[in-house]
């Protein structure tokens, strides 16, 4: 950008953003009581989160320009005070410095899905996954929905099982 004064200058900024399209929904395989099932898609989060974004994005980009103004600022003084070498030190900083901030979007996961049925009243075999599946006993209680809750991070498996009233 030219200034005022007809030097150029350069800044740095950084936009979270989201490429591609959402990533294919992988449903997870299931074998309950030696029937083999399979869950069903119930959200995306990319396409929530990209509309989260797309609707927080002028408050993002207004903090960023005034970080920038800031930023700026700091660079003057330091030409002021350090001449040509303060100058480009505080420009090497603001440059390393500036990156999009996606920490909230890396532990989202990339979809939910559900799977649902009425078994009868009992212990279950669950079966989760394929190659060394996850067993599980899950007791279901007649009149009352058994929630089992699953959440996968890479190899690692979480599982809960809950009855709710």
């Amino acid at each position: 950008i030219a200034t005022s004064q007809g030097e150029f200058r350069t800044f740095t900024l950084a936009l979270p953003w989201y490429s591609g399209p959402p990533a294919q929904f992988l449903p997870l395989g299931l074998v309950v009581d030696g029937e083999h099932q399979q869950t069903h898609a119930l959200m995306s989060m990319h396409a929530l989160a990209a509309h989260s974004l797309q609707e927080r994005l002028p408050g993002v980009l207004t903090r960023q320009l005034l970080r920038l103004a800031a930023k700026e600022s700091v660079r003057r003084e330091a030409a002021k005070g350090g001449g040509d070498l303060g100058n480009i030190l505080v420009g090497i900083y603001n440059t390393l410095s500036e990156h999009a901030d996606t920490r909230a979007w890396s532990t989202l996961p990339q979809s939910v899905g559900v799977w649902r049925a009425e078994v009868a009243p009992g212990q279950h075999a669950l079966a989760l996954g394929s190659g060394s599946p996850v067993q599980l006993s899950v007791p279901v209680t007649a009149g009352q929905i058994t929630l089992v809750w699953v959440q996968q991070q890479g190899a690692n498996v979480t599982t809960v099982i809950k009855p709710l009233s």
